[in-house]
């Protein structure tokens, strides 16, 4: 078994390093914010992402797939609502298409939980 952890340090790091890799090939530099307070803000939040996904990964791995699964994709449907709600900003068609999938695939698995589920065997 992997400790999620493990996992989730793994995520990071390559997300890290594709992210350095494409700012490259984009031709930007990465430069840290000269005031504290945003530097306090920027690594902060990258802590607390981290913490999230930790949990996430350990929610997965304690609870059954589907539950875990539907809370985990559930986030991209409150990330699509903030972004209209709080930012004032609306997403061009390909992410409402892609938050209508996702909203879809999570009705669908919570009604298939719901429905069959006495119909279902245990291997």
């Amino acid at each position: 078994e992997v400790s999620p952890f493990l996992v989730s340090f793994f995520v990071s790091l390559f997300s890290s390093v594709n992210g350095l890799v494409f700012q490259a090939i984009a031709g930007d530099a990465f430069v840290l914010p000269g005031c504290y307070g945003d530097r306090a803000l920027l690594f902060g939040g990258g802590i607390l992402l981290f913490a999230a996904l930790f949990f996430i990964n350990r929610g997965v791995t304690l609870e059954k797939s589907g539950p875990g699964l539907l809370m985990k994709n559930s986030d991209i449907v409150f990330a699509y609502i903030i972004q209209i709600v709080f930012f004032k900003s609306v997403p061009d068609a390909f992410s409402t298409v892609g938050a209508v999938l996702v909203i879809i695939s999570i009705v669908l698995v919570t009604v298939d939980k719901i429905l069959f589920k006495n119909c279902r065997f245990e291997i």
